[in-house]
Order: structure tokens, then C-alpha cells, then sequence
């Protein structure tokens, strides 16, 4: 064999473990992604679009039960503080929990709550990223069973949003 057939091998070869490399490290190479606004992200597993808008989308997990909705665009006014006011001097709602999540370094504000009419669990997280404040509300999910996944759902969703281009 030629001297050529080997180099030719190589680049083949580097080519290969390159693309491995880059499907393996990115996370939206092989998972589906939606839009929610000027901005994507990654949509986790066993989740589907439900809807999406200029200012929010609608995820949900039909084995589950669980839906997300992110909000984009917040006004002045939607903000913890106020979210945890309403919800606080709101008598058909109980706070479990509230506090702060530190996901590689952002900080992500956490509220708990349940419906008290028919023990229905929310959860509303905000956060500011790419200089804009989102909001994520998920509901449906078992406060006792099911809070440590939600927040790792949320956080998955958080690291994979990155700003449309395409728009």
C-alpha cells in the first residue's frame, strides 16, 4: 500500500473520534429542542412540546404527568419576591419550601407549594440568564417523591438554554 492510504486512514480515523467527541459533549446533538421565545433549549427526556409562544413553552411528560411551562420576558413585576407574597396570602395554597439552588454558579430561586383544594404540588424557579429573567412553573409532580428530580429536570432545562440564532 501507498504512503497516501495511510494518511488518508488518519485524517479518516481523527475525523471519526472528533464527531464522537462533539455528539458525546453536546446537549442537543440526538435530543430534541424547542423554542420558547428568542431562545432554545434542550427538551429532557420523556418529555414533548406541548405549545410554545413568543414569551413562554409548554413541556410535558405524558408518563408522568408532569408539565413544565417556561416563561421568558418577565415584566417588573414577576418576580420571587412577589410570586412568593401572592402565594403566601393566598389561602388555597400551602408553602412547602423555599430557598436557593446554586447551579454552577447561577443562582436559581426555588418556591414549593401545593394547591390545598386537591394536594396538586407546584414549583416556580427564577433565574436570570443571557441578561433576560425566566421563570419555570412545573406542576404534577409528588412533592415527597419526586422533588429531587424535579429540580434536576429544571436545572437540565436551565443549562441548556442558549440563544436562538436562527431568528
Amino acid at each position: 500500500m501507498d504512503k497516501r492510504y495511510f494518511v488518508i486512514i488518519i485524517i479518516i480515523g481523527v475525523c471519526c473520534i472528533n464527531l464522537y467527541m462533539i455528539s458525546n459533549v453536546s446537549d442537543v446533538v440526538g435530543s430534541a429542542s424547542a423554542d420558547a421565545g428568542k431562545y432554545t433549549f434542550t427538551l429532557p427526556n420523556g418529555f414533548s412540546l406541548y405549545e410554545h409562544t413568543n414569551t413562554e413553552a409548554q413541556i410535558s411528560n405524558p408518563g408522568s404527568n408532569i408539565t413544565i411551562r417556561i416563561f421568558t420576558n418577565l415584566g417588573k413585576h414577576d418576580n420571587f419576591s412577589t410570586k412568593y407574597e401572592e402565594i403566601d396570602n393566598d389561602s388555597n395554597f400551602k408553602i412547602l419550601s423555599n430557598g436557593t439552588i446554586n447551579d454552577n454558579g447561577m443562582i436559581i430561586q426555588s418556591l414549593f407549594y401545593q394547591e390545598i383544594e386537591n394536594s396538586n404540588n407546584r414549583s416556580t424557579f427564577y433565574f436570570t440568564k443571557y441578561d433576560n429573567d425566566f421563570r419555570i412553573l412545573a406542576v404534577g409532580f409528588n412533592y415527597d417523591s419526586q422533588r429531587n428530580e424535579t429540580i434536576d429536570i429544571v436545572t437540565r432545562i436551565i443549562d441548556s438554554i442558549r440563544l436562538n440564532y436562527k431568528l
